[in-house]
C-alpha cells in the first residue's frame, strides 16, 4: 500500500507492535511515521504521512491510546485525532477525556476523529453515549457502511450466523471530505476505510541526501593524487588554525574533483525480493477466498481459503530459505527514532516551525544551568579544601608527540560511517591506506600539542536532540544532547584519552568505587558490591537504606571552571589559565574524552562521602547508609560547592531489613524535598526489591527471553551462522547482561541456548523454556 503511494495518510489501529520490532521492518522513504505502542498485549497505532506533508505538531496518549497530530496545507491547518477505545476501557471515561482533549484543540480548526471506537453508529441504532458526543461538538460521521463483518459457521444445525457493524468511525465537523468508502480488507474482518478530502495537496517530495562515491576506484585516485600533492603551505603557517584550514582546503579541493557531492533521491528498499508470479497469484488466491469467505459464510469458501493460505504460507517459507540460503546478514541496531520532531514547549509557548524549532533546542542546549547559588569563589575554596584534605601526589603529567604507526593504530577503532561533521572530510579518506596522510596528521597533531591550541573546527559539533522515550515528546527537558564531532576530532581526543587514562590508572587517581567507562569495570562488578553491602546489612538484622541519586542533566551541566580546577589539582594542568572567554556548561555526549573528564569531575564525591558507601556507574550514584547518625547534608553540600542539582522527583529510597510489621514512610523529606521510598528499583538494568527476591526481575527476563526465542523462530529461513550473529547481537544490544559464552544452538524443534561458565542452561522444549542452575530447576518459563 505504502508503494503505491496512493495514499496521502494511511492510518493503522492494533499493530500489536513492541519494542521488540525496530523501525527498519516498516521503513518507507516516501513516508514519515508516528507510532504508538501499547505496552501490554495487542493494541497499539501507527500512521504514515506523505513527505510533501507538513506536519506542525503531535502528541501521544497512551492512556486513552490516542495519536494526535497536526498538518498544515498552505495557510490551513488541519487538526487529526486517532484512536482505538479498547473494549475493556468505559465508554463515559473514553469520551471524557476524549471531550477534554479535543476542546484544547482550535476548534475553528477542521477537525477529524477517526478509529475503531468498538461503539456501534449505524442507521438503525446509534450508541448512546457516542451520540451525545457527536451532537454536543457538532461532529458528522461520514462512514455510512458496515466496517466489521463476522461470521460463525454452527456445525449441528449446518448454518451460518452474520454479523455486521459499523464500529471505525470518521467524525468531522466541517465540510472538507468529498467522499468516502469501504472496502473489503484481505487479512483482517475490519474492512478498510478510506476517505477523499477536498484540499489541494503539495506535489510529491521524495527524501533526498548529499552524499560522495568513494568507490574502490575512486580511492584509489583520491590516495594517489594526496601522495602527489605539496602541503607546504602547512609549515608555512603560523598558527595551528590555519595549518588546519590549509590541510582541510587542499583534501576537499582532491575528494571534490574526485568524487563530488552530489543530491540522489532515496529509493525504497524491496521488502520482498524473494516473491516471483507463482508466489504473487497464490497470494492473490489466499486473499481473495477470504473475501469469499467472509462474504457468503459457507464451509466450502472458508476451506479453500484455508488450502491456499497452507499453500501460500508454504511456498512462501521455501522461497525465502532459497533466498537468504547464500547471504550474510549483517545485524546492527536500529537507532531511528520513532516519531519526528514535530513541536516543543518553550517557556510556555509552543514552537513547530522546523528553523524555529532548530534554534530552541540551540538555546536550550545552550542555557542548561545550575540552581546552585554558590559564588565562584566559594566553589573554589571548597574545591581547594577539599584536594588539600585528600592530596594527590604530585606526579606531573605531560603530553607527548605521536606518529603515523600510532594513528593508524587509533584509526582503526574509527567506524568507516562516522558522520564528516563540520569540516567536510569523509572518515573513510582518513582511513585510507596513504602513509603521508596519516604523517600529515600527525603533524597537526604535534603542533596542536605544541602550541597549546586546537583549531576551532574540531570544538566544533552538529548537535542532534535524542528523545529519552520517557515523558512527553513536546519538553524539552526529554531529550539529549549528542554531538557529532568531525572525525580529525575524534581521532585527536582518542589520542589524549589514551594518554591522560594511562597517567590516571598508573597513580591510581579514579576510585575504585566508579564502576564507569572503565576497563574491567562494568554494570555487573557494580550490581556485585551493591548486593554484597546489602546482604550484609541484612545478615546483621539491622536496617539499612539505599538512596539512589539521579542527578539532572549531568554531563550538559559540568562547569568547565571546576573541571579545570580539578584537573590541576592531579597534576594534569598547570596554575596558569587563559584569558576569561564566553563559555557554555557540559561535556559534549557523542565525544570521546567527555565521559573521561566527568569521571574526573565526579571522582571526589567518594571520598567527600566518606561515612557512606558510594558506589558509581558514571553518573548513576548510589548510596548506602547503615548508620542513620550520619547526615545527607554532606551530599547536598558537594552538589551546591560542584554545581550540580540533583532530579529529587527521580531520586528514589528503598529501605533495606529482615524485620516484619514494621511500618516505614511513603516518602522522606530531604533538603526541602519529598523523596518517595519505593520496595523496588531498577538500578543499571537490573530490578532490585529490598527482599533480594528478584521476583520482578525473573518475570522480565522471563518476557523478554520468550520475545527473543518467538524472533529467532521467525527466522526460520537464516542459515545456522546468520541466525546465531542475530541471537548475539540482540543480546549485546538488548539483553539484559551479555556473556560471549552463551551459545544458541538450534537442532530440528528445539533451541537450547548455554552458559557454560556459571552452568545456566535454558532449554526450549514443546512450549517450556525451563531454566537451570547447578541442576536445580529455578524457574519455568511458558509461551502464552
Amino acid at each position: 500500500m505504502l508503494n503505491t503511494k496512493l495514499f496521502d495518510i494511511l492510518l493503522l489501529s492494533e499493530t500489536k507492535l513492541d519494542d521488540s520490532i525496530p523501525n527498519s521492518f516498516y521503513k518507507n522513504d516516501h513516508y514519515i511515521k508516528i507510532r504508538l505502542d501499547r505496552t501490554r498485549h495487542g493494541g497499539g497505532l501507527l500512521i504514515f504521512i506523505k513527505n510533501n506533508i507538513n506536519v506542525t505538531k503531535s502528541i501521544l496518549l497512551e492512556k486513552m491510546e490516542l495519536i494526535y497530530f497536526q498538518i498544515q496545507l498552505k495557510n490551513q491547518k488541519l487538526n487529526f485525532v486517532y484512536s482505538y477505545r479498547a473494549p475493556n476501557l468505559k465508554e463515559q471515561y473514553f469520551f471524557e477525556k476524549l471531550d477534554d482533549f479535543i476542546h484544547s484543540l482550535n476548534l475553528n480548526d477542521p477537525l477529524f476523529i477517526i478509529g475503531d471506537l468498538n461503539m456501534e453508529f449505524n442507521t438503525n441504532y446509534v450508541n448512546s453515549n457516542i451520540r451525545d458526543f457527536t451532537n454536543n461538538n457538532n461532529l458528522v460521521n461520514y462512514v455510512q457502511k458496515p466496517t466489521r463483518i463476522a461470521n460463525k459457521f454452527f456445525k449441528k444445525p449446518s448454518i451460518s450466523k452474520s454479523t455486521s457493524t459499523l464500529i471505525d468511525l470518521l467524525l468531522h465537523n466541517s465540510n472538507l471530505i468529498d467522499d468516502s468508502d469501504v472496502i473489503d480488507c484481505p487479512f483482517s474482518d475490519h474492512h478498510i476505510v478510506v476517505a477523499k478530502l477536498s484540499i489541494k495537496k503539495p506535489s510529491n517530495t521524495f527524501q533526498k541526501i548529499k552524499c560522495r562515491n568513494l568507490s574502490a576506484a575512486n580511492m584509489a585516485k583520491v590516495i594517489e593524487t594526496i601522495d602527489n600533492t605539496e602541503f607546504k603551505l602547512l609549515k608555512e603557517s603560523d598558527t595551528i588554525n590555519d595549518k588546519w584550514l590549509n590541510f582541510k582546503n587542499i583534501i576537499l579541493k582532491i575528494v571534490d574533483q574526485v568524487a563530488p557531492l552530489r543530491e540522489i533521491s532515496l529509493k525504497n528498499i524491496n521488502q520482498f525480493p524473494w516473491y516471483d508470479e507463482e508466489l504473487l497469484r497464490l497470494r492473490h488466491m489466499k486473499d481473495s477466498y477470504y473475501k469469499r469467505s467472509i462474504r457468503s459464510g459457507l464451509p466450502e469458501d472458508n476451506e479453500m481459503f484455508v488450502y491456499y493460505i497452507k499453500l501460500f504460507n508454504d511456498y512462501n517459507d521455501e522461497k525465502m530459505i532459497e533466498y537468504f540460503k547464500d547471504k550474510s546478514i549483517s545485524v546492527k541496531s536500529d537507532k531511528s527514532s520513532n516519531n519526528p520532531i514535530s513541536n516543543v514547549n518553550y517557556k510556555g509557548r509552543m514552537t513547530n516551525d522546523k528553523n524555529e524549532l532548530c534554534n530552541v533546542f540551540n538555546r536550550f542546549f545552550a542555557s542548561i544551568s545550575s540552581s546552585s547559588n554558590s559564588t565562584m569563589e566559594e566553589c573554589t575554596n571548597f574545591i581547594d579544601g577539599q584536594f588539600d584534605q585528600f592530596r594527590v601526589e604530585e606526579t606531573k603529567f605531560k603530553f607527548s608527540f605521536t606518529t603515523a604507526n600510532e594513528l593508524n593504530d587509533l584509526l582503526s577503532s574509527l567506524p568507516s560511517s562516522s558522520n564528516p561533521g563540520i569540516c567536510g572530510i569523509p572518515t573513510k579518506i582518513l582511513k585510507s591506506s596513504s602513509l603521508k596522510l596519516r604523517t600529515i596528521i600527525a603533524y597537526l597533531f604535534n603542533c596542536s600539542i605544541l602550541s597549546c591550541s586546537i583549531p576551532n573546527d574540531w570544538k566544533t559539533a552538529i548537535v542532534l536532540p535524542l528523545y529519552k522515550n520517557k515523558g512527553s515528546n513536546d519538553n524539552l527537558n526529554n531529550y539529549r544532547a549528542i554531538s557529532i564531532l568531525p572525525p580529525m576530532a575524534k581521532l585527536f581526543e582518542k589520542l589524549i584519552h589514551k594518554q591522560i587514562l594511562a597517567y590516571l590508572n598508573d597513580n591510581n587517581i579514579i576510585t575504585n568505587d566508579q564502576h564507569g567507562f572503565r576497563s574491567n569495570h562494568s554494570c555487573e562488578s557494580a550490581l556485585h558490591e551493591i548486593i554484597s553491602e546489602i546482604n550484609k546489612i541484612k545478615s546483621k538484622r539491622s536496617i539499612g537504606l539505599l538512596l539512589f541519586i539521579d542527578f539532572r542533566k549531568a554531563f550538559d551541566s559540568v562547569d568547565p571552571r571546576l573541571l579545570l580546577l580539578k584537573l590541576t589539582k592531579i597534576w594534569i594542568l598547570d596554575d596558569c589559565v587563559s584569558d576569561s572567554m564566553a563559555f557554555n556548561l557540559g561535556v559534549p555526549q557523542g565525544s570521546v574524552l567527555g565521559p573521561l573528564l566527568f569521571l574526573v569531575f565526579i571522582n571526589d564525591i567518594v571520598k567527600y562521602l566518606s561515612d557512606f558507601m558510594v558506589k558509581l556507574f558514571a553518573d548513576d550514584t548510589t548510596i548506602l547508609i547503615s548508620e542513620f547518625s550520619c547526615s545527607i547534608n554532606k551530599l547536598i553540600e558537594w552538589c551546591k560547592f560542584n554545581r550540580i542539582d540533583i532530579n529529587w522527583n527521580k531520586t528514589k529510597i528503598m529501605f533495606l531489613t529482615n524485620k516484619r510489621n514494621i511500618c516505614l514512610p511513603k516518602s522522606i523529606n530531604v533538603d526541602k524535598n519529598n523523596v518517595e521510598v519505593v520496595n523496588c528499583f531498577k538500578l543499571l538494568g537490573i530490578t532490585i526489591d529490598n527482599n533480594l527476591s528478584f521476583q520482578k526481575y525473573v518475570s522480565e527476563i522471563r518476557n523478554s527471553i520468550n520475545k527473543r526465542l518467538y524472533s529467532v523462530e521467525r527466522l526460520f529461513y537464516l542459515s545456522d551462522k546468520n541466525m546465531t550473529n542475530t541471537w548475539n547481537t540482540w543480546n549485546r544490544q538488548k539483553g539484559p547482561y551479555y556473556d560471549e559464552n552463551v551459545v544458541l544452538i538450534q537442532d530440528n524443534d528445539n533451541v537450547v541456548l548455554i552458559q557454560d561458565n556459571d552452568n545456566v542452561v535454558l532449554i526450549q522444549d514443546n512450549d517450556n523454556v525451563v531454566l537451570i542452575q547447578d541442576n536445580i530447576i529455578q524457574d519455568i518459563i511458558t509461551f502464552t
